[in-house]
């Protein structure tokens, strides 16, 4: 990682991550307790390596996604892969502090790296998450992986990654 924070806005949930979950289904030793996620998988020290990637396949197989077909070529699956990102209308967010990674469940993101200055229309990102349906959405991922976020109502959340 390097040594700048890059600005990250994004709507939907805090999971937590490294140093503390955000959910009902962490244990007393900060560990997931979920029967598709074994959080201490992975070569990290934090036990949380390959949360992300998991719940994004178990999120993808809600929805019927097939892995990359032996005669695919990479294009072909890349459009496939976007394509149901976007039906899903939701994904996890990883955002870094050193090694602790904290993950988000989000239906929107925006980052602006260092150094990048981006306007935002304040009253258009308050109608997105009704007009979108993206309260929706992520209740139904929420379901699929079987989480219960502290925070009950999704928000609008601003974070910082390190790059």
């Amino acid at each position: 990682m390097g040594s700048h924070a890059d600005a990250v806005l994004a709507y939907g949930y805090n999971l937590g991550g490294g140093e503390k979950w955000e959910v009902a289904e962490a244990d007393d030793d900060n560990g997931l307790v979920l029967p598709w996620f074994s959080d201490y998988e992975g070569d990290g020290e934090n036990g949380n390596e390959g949360f992300e990637e998991a719940a994004t396949a178990r999120l993808l197989a809600s929805i019927d996604f097939a892995d990359r077909r032996p005669d695919e070529d990479y294009g072909t699956f890349r459009d496939r892969l976007n394509a149901a990102m976007a039906r899903l209308g939701v994904r996890i967010t990883s955002c870094y502090c050193y090694e602790f990674p904290t993950y988000l469940l989000t239906a929107e993101v925006f980052e602006a790296d260092s150094g990048n200055v981006q306007a935002l229309d304040l009253p258009d990102l308050a109608r997105r998450p009704e007009t979108g349906g993206w309260d929706e959405k992520l209740r139904a991922a929420l379901t699929v992986l079987g989480l219960t976020p502290t925070r009950r109502q999704p928000n609008w959340l601003l974070t910082a990654t390190y790059g």
